[in-house]
């Protein structure tokens, strides 16, 4: 989804949260995007363990309305933003109701 952005220059991904510290120790990236989900306490303990060496590392969390709450508290415990993904898809125009 970020690639087609000019401004950036280089763009990774990793597979779970101790690969992200590793990438992020090495790396120091801009920009963290770190998925949370209601049945994993990994994305948690990489958020920790990145803040707690960079205090300044930038981390947007990324989840579900059904994650809200472990989104709430990444912010609060020191994220810089959130983003919501919804699987569902968006009405459509057929079945919207127009008053």
């Amino acid at each position: 989804m970020l690639r087609p952005l000019p401004a950036l220059v280089s763009i990774g991904g990793v597979s779970d949260g101790f690969a992200l510290v590793d990438s992020h120790h090495a790396l120091l990236a801009d920009l963290i995007l770190i998925g949370f989900h209601e049945l994993g306490g990994v994305a948690e303990q990489a958020m920790s363990l990145i803040l707690g060496m960079d205090p300044a590392a930038v981390i947007i969390v990324v989840g579900s309305v059904a994650d809200a709450e472990l989104l709430v508290n990444a912010y609060v415990r020191g994220a810089r933003g959130m983003l919501l993904w919804d699987p569902e898809p968006p009405p459509s125009r057929s079945n919207r109701q127009y008053r």
